[in-house]
């Protein structure tokens, strides 16, 4: 093998090389994205409601004007909500707002201040 055929087989090799990596980039650019929404208001809201302290201490102790006054104080102004409290059979303790449309988020508490004890929490929030 001479020198130009050499140069001219190399050159084939890259030119097939470059081919295989633009249709790879064509591919991956025609992909469609899946688009994973982030966490719903509820289940954010829910988030930040169930780090307190004086919340869950608020659920066990079936103290609805903590709840109520907590969650009117994080929610923008106007917003309707609804937050359910549930034992660990499923049986309704109590409520705090009207109950309204929208995706549920769920917390399970397991206990509080060394008790075992299940508690449920529902919130749905409508802005």
């Amino acid at each position: 093998m001479n020198r130009g055929q050499a140069y001219t087989l190399d050159a084939l090799v890259s030119l097939a090389i470059l081919v295989l990596a633009l249709l790879v980039v064509v591919n991956l650019t025609s992909i469609a994205t899946v688009n994973v929404p982030t966490s719903t208001t509820a289940a954010s809201v829910l988030g930040e409601v169930m780090s307190r302290y004086e919340i869950q201490e608020a659920i066990y102790t079936n103290d609805v004007r903590t709840l109520r006054a907590y969650l009117e104080s994080v929610l923008p102004s106007g917003t309707r909500y609804y937050l359910a409290v549930f034992d660990g059979g499923w049986n309704l303790l109590f409520e705090v707002g009207k109950d309204v449309e929208g995706v549920s988020a769920v917390a399970q508490l397991t206990g509080f201040n060394g008790t075992v004890e299940v508690r449920y929490v529902v919130l749905k929030v409508r802005m």
